[in-house]
């Protein structure tokens, strides 16, 4: 992985510690878990961690990255004495990388068999999802009254200028969109896509919040983004202007995942902190405050969320962690060397 500068702020929560199931020795060290502060993540901690802390009687310490390359990278580069306890908001993507650097240990959360089947896709348990949503796109329809239904319409010359991407280089949800796009044409037919495409792209953002800037400001009236983040704009724009599209051959899973250290100071607790996460109470949270689906079956989503259907075709599945973790980087310089030309 690229070595960059990585700027981490620390934020200590102290919030008060009560009984709860505490146990006879409260923790002293305390367990310390990274993740990026996107999206509602601050807001997110501060609803979570307090009920942890009054539960096991401990303190929690979040470290914020800039993002979720980021926070691999820290793990990597700390992992012959690691600071950090828990990784939350890891890739799906990433797994061949962490079993290539044995940074990650197996998680066992009791109550694993609650979680959504279709997400789970790492036998050895480094990985655990615990929020997903799918890749879409969404657009200004008092621009667009007709927007493109499939990759094929989006291919079409009529979207000259109109589409605002996200780089695979810089973020996670870029990187996403390449991989749907093999998982779609496969590894010899991803190319013709993006050449095709590549003179509808007005622009290609560092992330998805500024492609989202971009969009209210005029500049493309369609962005790549996560469909639940609908919700999000919708709260934001009163006027119900952006609307989200599928593409008819299928949609790919953006899942985060929450894995344990290997060599964390706090193994237990950590470990415990892992199975919090995906009880009823945590995952109620997911949407409201994260804006994505919760992992967890039977969990009721918000009303905002009732205009966004689940897509029942998840192309994903075509591509195994191994395959992107030995090709990816190769994808990405294919797809750099296209967009260059």
């Amino acid at each position: 992985m690229k070595k960059i500068f990585i700027l981490f702020i620390f934020t200590l929560f102290s919030f008060g510690c009560g009984n709860g199931s505490k146990s006879q020795t409260k923790n002293v060290d305390p367990l310390v878990v990274i993740s990026y502060g996107r999206f509602g993540f601050h807001e997110f901690w501060e609803s979570v961690v307090p009920v942890f802390e009054k539960k096991y009687d401990c303190k929690v310490k979040i470290k914020t990255a800039q993002g979720d390359t980021d926070i691999l990278e820290k793990i990597i580069d700390e992992k012959e004495n690691p600071s950090v306890d828990v990784a939350v908001g890891v890739p799906a993507e990433v797994l061949y990388e962490i079993r290539e650097e044995n940074i990650f240990e197996s998680s066992s959360p009791s109550n694993y068999d609650s979680v959504k089947p279709y997400l789970i896709f790492d036998e050895d348990m480094f990985l655990i999802p615990f929020a997903y949503a799918y890749l879409a796109f969404v657009y200004d329809s008092e621009e667009i009254k007709e927007p493109p239904r499939s990759f094929g319409e989006i291919q079409d010359g009529i979207w000259k200028d109109k589409i605002i991407i996200v780089d695979p280089r810089t973020s996670d949800l870029g990187l996403s969109m390449l991989d749907w796009t093999v998982a779609q044409f496969g590894n010899n037919g991803y190319g013709h896509f993006w050449r095709a495409v590549k003179g509808n792209i007005l622009t290609i953002a560092k992330s998805g919040e500024e492609a989202y800037k971009m969009l209210r400001a005029g500049e493309a009236p369609i962005i790549l983004t996560l469909d639940t983040r609908l919700s999000f704009y919708g709260k934001l724009d009163k006027s119900n202007r952006y609307k989200m599209f599928t593409v008819s051959e299928g949609s790919y899973i953006k899942t985060e995942c929450i894995g344990k250290v290997k060599n964390c100071k706090n193994p237990e607790l950590a470990e415990k902190f892992i199975e919090f996460m995906l009880t009823k109470d945590v995952q109620d949270k997911i949407s409201y405050i994260r804006l994505m689906r919760p992992a967890v079956q039977n969990i009721d989503l918000p009303r905002s969320f009732a205009g966004i259907p689940e897509p029942g075709n998840n192309v994903s599945k075509k591509l195994a962690p191994e395959i992107i973790g030995e090709k990816q980087k190769k994808w990405i310089k294919k797809w750099v060397s296209i967009m260059k030309k």
